[in-house]
């Protein structure tokens, strides 16, 4: 997802090896002049589609597709048909182009939540989106998965590890890149690896990762009817928040 905010009307909140993603979202992660990015954003995807396991006649939805990535990951595996919803205009752009170039059929791109029915999804994913969002706004998104999956189903969350010792590595690197976030100082990396409060812009959508703390998404999980099974990370599963700069977070729907 990019900076820029939705229309208020739209926040509701066979293998592809040649489909490529190009534009400037995909300039920006999977064609990053950094290798170290290219290869944790590379293995953020390896993770998700290892956990959501699609499986035949899976009608799986990606949430904030963005670009479409991971519709083409899920082109590639045994999932009957895939969907992107993506509210942000320039995005949805993209991610029609990126479903124009799979087959037939196995995938769709949506802009607005409406176009969706309630409990019409085996799996739903979201990755790396609710970061850049307030509480209320993780919320209403967390419990537009809920609905939107079947009662079977399963949702899958991934967010980037932005406190502790994960992300002292994780800042470092950045600098080294010269790829800070917005409001990046060796103070605000100081209080992240400690786990301190960082503060945040309080609009509706934060294009910074700075200050996100994953525990306090947690507790939004039951409020918005799911239930957590298990946690995983990403590049590597060992040592939980330590090394990893993704936690996933693989949920159910309330019973």
């Amino acid at each position: 997802m990019t900076s820029s905010s939705p229309p208020a009307a739209e926040r509701d909140p066979a293998a592809v090896p040649s489909a490529q993603v190009d534009g400037a979202y995909a300039d920006l992660i999977h064609n990053n002049r950094s290798l170290l990015k290219r290869f944790s954003h590379g293995r953020r995807f390896e993770v998700a589609v290892r956990l959501l396991d699609p499986a035949p006649g899976d009608h799986i939805l990606d949430y904030g597709t963005g670009d479409g990535h991971m519709l083409v990951r899920l082109a590639a595996t045994p999932c009957a048909h895939a969907t992107g919803f993506e509210p942000f205009p320039d995005q949805f752009e993209e991610l029609q182009a990126t479903v124009a170039r799979l087959p037939a059929g196995r995938a769709r791109a949506v802009a607005a939540l409406s176009e969706l029915a309630p409990a019409s999804f085996d799996k739903v994913c979201c990755l790396e989106v609710l970061e850049h969002l307030p509480a209320h706004l993780q919320r209403e998104s967390l419990t537009a998965m809920a609905r939107l999956a079947k009662p079977t189903g399963r949702v899958l969350v991934s967010v980037p590890i932005e406190i502790g010792a994960g992300s002292l590595f994780k800042n470092l690197a950045r600098l080294a890149l010269r790829q800070t976030h917005d409001g990046t100082s060796l103070a605000t990396i100081g209080r992240a690896a400690l786990g301190l409060a960082v503060p945040r812009d309080g609009g509706d959508y934060m294009p910074s990762h700075l200050g996100f703390d994953h525990r306090e998404l947690e507790k939004q999980f039951a409020a918005s009817g799911l239930v957590l099974q298990r946690r995983d990370y990403s590049p590597f599963s060992a040592l939980g928040t330590i090394v990893n700069s993704q936690i996933f977070y693989l949920l159910t729907r309330a019973r």
